[in-house]
């Protein structure tokens, strides 16, 4: 990761994991990652604020926050992540 401000985009599936706080490119928010697909290169994300999920996003439309990446711990049902495939 570069010292620069600002979220810096990631394209490894390896600097994500779930309870992460990250960010779409070109959007305002941030989004809580719930599953990885490393497979597909794509995560399903959570907004912060509340709403729907949002699945099937692919890595290299992510931005790491540049403040410090720290999982955050929040409750959901479990439901709220098994779909289909997911059980």
């Amino acid at each position: 990761m570069s010292m620069t401000s600002g979220p810096e985009r990631t394209d490894s599936a390896s600097l994500l994991t779930v309870g992460m706080k990250v960010q779409i490119l070109g959007e305002r928010g941030a989004y809580l990652v719930t599953f990885i697909d490393p497979r597909r290169y794509t995560v399903d994300l959570i907004p912060i604020g509340g709403g729907a999920t949002i699945r099937g996003i692919h890595f290299s439309t992510l931005a790491l926050p540049s403040e410090p990446l720290t999982p955050i711990r929040v409750r959901f049902p479990l439901n709220e992540f098994q779909g289909p495939g997911r059980e």
